[in-house]
């Protein structure tokens, strides 16, 4: 590569990471993430806040701020405990009765079934 092909490389790259440093800048002063400053057009501070509005048309933000979550209504099915965990265990049974234990399934050698006759087959 000859000296003024290296020389217009050189500042190329200058230029873009200068563009690149001021539409980072301006996405800051606006507001706009890291990913959406990577996405803005132009070369010029005027150029890229015209393209920071058109995007903040694009995506509006929230109407308002959420809900707090803390305090408020828990659900009908829920009441106060005195904050146990044993509480919260008796609550729980309470709610999803022990199932009965299984019967045991009969075993070979057990004369409580009625399986028929029992084949051996050797080798």
């Amino acid at each position: 590569m000859s000296e003024p092909d290296e020389l217009a490389a050189a500042q190329a790259a200058q230029a873009d990471a200068e563009r690149r440093a001021l539409a980072l800048e301006v996405a800051a002063e606006k507001g706009l993430t890291g990913p959406l400053a990577a996405r803005l057009q132009g070369n010029t501070r005027e150029e890229l806040e015209a393209d920071v509005r058109t995007l903040m048309a694009l995506f509006p933000g929230p109407a308002a701020p959420p809900a707090p979550r803390s305090g408020g209504s828990r659900g009908v099915d829920v009441r106060a405990s005195n904050g146990s965990v044993q509480a919260g265990m008796d609550l729980y049974h309470e709610k999803n009765p022990p199932k009965p234990e299984p019967k045991p399934m009969p075993g070979p050698n057990d004369r409580t079934h009625d399986r028929g006759p029992t084949y051996r087959f050797e080798r």
